[in-house]
């Protein structure tokens, strides 16, 4: 199967997912990711402010919060197809729809932060493997972020059970999640 068919059919079943399900599997990701210890250890996270199909993250952006980490969001560019990345303090207030229709940091007039500065990346995707090769949405936004950020620094995919599968096809561009969270 081609990533495009591939990714084409998994939109589709998670599309089709019940809310009360996407809820309780969201719960019991966040909770694994809320006990590594790369998350424990990191003082900056990026994260993602998830699309309605996609693992639910607002209860671990404001958990992040109650725990003093810098939380960032990314604001997409699509005339450069790039991301910035903003600090948030509260998921509710500081977020508006941006691009494609996803939430995104209100960014007027505030710089955005260095890659360097992250130490930990949760990243979404459309399907993952169980080597931690991802497939995202085919823009490529995350591959390109991903090539700046330090190798050191722990990136995580999160993904309920259905988007695990044995095996992707990857290609050269594509970068791996370090651990597949998922439930």
């Amino acid at each position: 199967m081609t990533k495009a068919a591939l990714r084409q059919a998994m939109l589709r079943r998670l599309k089709r997912q019940s809310v009360r399900m996407r809820r309780r599997h969201s719960a019991a990701i966040l909770r694994q990711v809320q006990e590594l210890p790369a998350f424990r250890r990191a003082r900056t996270i990026a994260c993602y402010a998830s699309l309605p199909y996609e693992v639910q993250t607002d209860a671990l952006i404001r958990a992040a919060l109650r725990e003093r980490k810098r939380v960032l969001l990314p604001v997409a560019h699509p005339a450069t197809s790039r991301l910035a990345w903003y600090p948030i303090q509260d998921v509710r207030r500081d977020l508006q729809r941006g691009a494609y229709g996803i939430r995104e940091p209100r960014s007027a007039g505030r710089r955005s932060v260095s890659a360097k500065a992250v130490q930990l990346v949760i990243i979404p995707g459309v399907v993952f493997d169980r080597s931690g090769a991802r497939l995202g949405h085919g823009g490529g936004y995350y591959d390109r972020w991903l090539r700046q950020i330090p190798r050191r620094v722990p990136r995580v995919g999160l993904a309920y059970a259905c988007q695990v599968v044995d095996r992707l096809p990857v290609q050269r561009h594509d970068r791996p999640m370090d651990i597949v969270v998922s439930g």
